[in-house]
């Protein structure tokens, strides 16, 4: 059943008597979940009956171009959410474009103009994202996990006008707060914005990262995961200064 407490989170038993709570475990509302359950529960359940309490995390993890860059890193990106979901987690997945995909773009771009419009630059490069982000959804949908892909004007996620280097001015979490109570993990097109034009947007260098904090910001998540593969955290950038020291 479902009960809605006045803190307007639904409180849905799934399975086997679990009770989930959407919210977190430091969320205030759990506490009056949980007297909820135990007045429920007073004088009326078998003494055998076993009822568990999962509180559920909103969990936001991103993945870089090198960790989705091909069929092997999108299926491990896919066992890595997975395991946050057996725990019963909300998951949402940002995901970069895959290796060198936004690199080989450019390359198209230069290759038909040496100075391409701005605009029609930020609708070519967002494809990389949006690629991951369908590829990503469909890895997840493979192993058993039910996912849906959305790119920024879908969510929507709202920017100025300035294309390659857009800021965001806000992100509207209905549609996603809305496929995670369904019980989908939401797959998010990092990098891309949409203008009020309704203009495709991009955020900038790093501009993947920007969408994962912003939209772990926006919906209030417990936590924000970046993944990368790289051999370890390093004195400074090994591809600039050759003498670089691996710290950890």
């Amino acid at each position: 059943g479902i009960h809605r407490g006045d803190d307007g989170a639904c409180h849905i038993a799934r399975g086997r008597g679990a009770l989930r709570y959407p919210r977190g475990l430091n969320h205030p509302g759990s506490y009056n979940f949980i007297r909820w359950i135990g007045g429920c529960c007073y004088g009326v359940l078998p003494i055998h009956f076993l009822l568990e309490v999962v509180l559920m995390s909103l969990i936001v993890q991103k993945f870089g171009g090198s960790s989705v860059r091909d069929h092997e890193h999108l299926l491990r990106m896919a066992r890595i959410v997975k395991g946050n979901v057996d725990r019963g987690d909300e998951v949402l997945v940002v995901l970069s474009a895959q290796g060198d995909t936004t690199d080989g773009l450019l390359q198209k771009a230069k290759e038909m103009s040496a100075a391409p419009s701005p605009r029609e630059l930020d609708m070519l490069l967002s494809a990389g994202e949006q690629m991951s982000a369908a590829l990503g959804a469909m890895a997840l949908e493979s192993i058993g996990v039910p996912a849906v892909s959305l790119c920024a004007w879908q969510i929507p996620i709202e920017t100025d006008g300035t294309h390659g280097n857009a800021e965001i001015e806000l992100i509207d979490t209905a549609r996603i707060r809305k496929e995670l109570a369904e019980g989908r993990v939401v797959v998010a097109a990092g990098f891309q914005g949409v203008d009020e034009r309704g203009d495709i947007t991009t955020l900038g260098r790093g501009g993947s990262d920007t969408s994962a904090v912003a939209l772990a910001a926006a919906l209030h998540a417990d936590a924000l995961h970046i993944y990368t593969d790289v051999d370890g955290i390093f004195s400074s950038d090994p591809r600039i200064c050759p003498n670089a020291c691996l710290l950890y």
